[in-house]
């Protein structure tokens, strides 16, 4: 099933800390996990506890994003110089 994200194309990572991590290979593998192109997902936002990236689609299928915290968790946390603690989540806004 397709959803018409309506404009609220961003996704929050909460609990997560970045120590000169690499913000594009962080983008590529959201965009991995989620089915999505390389250029697709961009991270535009980094605070000291959440990142938030965007996703610069209109409609995703429902499969491609449903169900997919964990192993998009398990992923970031592959990425040199990202760092979580027992309390990382991700927070959807919009969808």
């Amino acid at each position: 099933m397709e959803v018409n994200l309506v404009g609220k194309t961003e996704l929050w990572i909460q609990n997560i800390k970045l120590k000169n991590a690499d913000l594009t290979e962080i983008g590529k593998a959201a965009a991995e996990v989620l089915g999505l192109k390389d250029d697709e997902v961009l991270v535009v936002d980094v605070s000291s506890d959440h990142i938030t990236l965007d996703v610069l689609r209109n409609t995703l299928n429902m499969e491609q994003f449903m169900g997919k915290e964990k192993e998009l968790l398990r992923r970031l946390s592959k990425i040199e110089g990202v760092e979580g603690t027992e309390k990382l989540q991700d927070t959807r806004r919009g969808y």
